[in-house]
């Protein structure tokens, strides 16, 4: 005998949900196909809610992170930022490649510790630290090191990486780039040889500046969808990447106010800083450095 329409359309609805819900088990669920499901449901819910769940990130005393088994229920949410996470920030008493990680949290009005190593004490700190470099950022007992990848990470804990995976993946292009920008400017920066500290200069100033500027603003065209953003329709660390290099180059007097006037994208990035309350509280609060 055929199965009445409607039997079938609830039998296909409980069979989905319940491998939707086999498919986030860490357990074996039993699965028992009867024509009516719906007594089997509590059962497969309560086999759910006993399988374990792994935590990938347990910071050992060794440094190395270890799988943890978690209690029930108690999932690792990774685009959500839990209240319970408590923030250290390493890096030196500069700008440079830590301004970024400091501008995400900012922005993000987090409640963090900055702290700011001096050359006395590195030494002593830095076989504590992965790769033995700083920026590291640390919470609840686990640390990570590399600039771009604390930036990636606490965008992406703070919804300031993008809407969609593409978004996400245009964000790190541009936050990438602007780090290229950064590294060559700080590159000629820290030359000690004079003329050739020079040289780099100059091509940095005709050519690495300009044409990433002059880039930005064709990709604003194509991938923004809101003023002064350069991807979607929000704010991203892709964003604040490009006005952390912008406001380096202003303080070493590489350029000046009138240089944003060039180009459309950091004229409007400006202004929605500028707006940005919580990030200008950092900003007009911070230490003051030369760079």
């Amino acid at each position: 005998m055929r199965t009445p329409t409607w039997k079938r359309k609830h039998l296909d609805t409980v069979i989905a949900t319940a491998v939707k819900l086999i498919l986030f088990s860490a357990g074996p669920v039993r699965l028992v196909l009867e024509e009516d499901l719906r007594n089997e449901l509590p059962f497969i819910m309560s086999r759910i809610s006993r399988a374990p769940v792994i935590n990938p990130v347990r910071q050992l005393s060794s440094g190395i992170s270890s799988p943890e088994t978690l209690p029930a229920g108690e999932f690792e949410r990774t685009n959500v930022h839990s209240p319970e996470k408590r923030f250290r920030f390493y890096y030196f008493d500069i700008r440079c490649r830590g301004e970024l990680a400091r501008f995400i949290l900012g922005a993000a009005g987090v409640d963090y510790e900055d702290i700011r190593v001096n050359l006395a004490s590195w030494p002593a700190l830095k076989d504590d630290t992965p790769f033995k470099t700083l920026p590291v950022l640390d919470f609840n007992g686990v640390q990570l090191g590399q600039s771009m990848a604390i930036a990636r990470y606490l965008a992406t804990e703070f919804g300031l990486r993008g809407r969609t995976p593409y978004e996400q993946a245009l964000a790190d292009s541009v936050a990438e780039a602007a780090d290229d920008v950064l590294a060559s400017h700080l590159e000629f920066m820290f030359e000690e040889r004079s003329s050739k500290k020079e040289n780099m200069k100059r091509v940095f100033m005709e050519s690495t500046l300009p044409d990433f500027l002059l880039y930005l603003d064709q990709f604003q065209k194509v991938y923004s969808e809101e003023y002064g953003y350069i991807v979607g329709s929000k704010l991203t660390y892709a964003d604040l990447a490009v006005y952390s290099l912008l406001e380096q180059l202003m303080s070493a007097t590489i350029i000046d106010m009138n240089y944003f006037s060039y180009y459309k994208y950091p004229t409007e990035l400006r202004k929605r800083i500028m707006s940005n309350g919580k990030l200008m509280r950092y900003i007009n609060n911070r230490p003051r450095t030369d760079f």
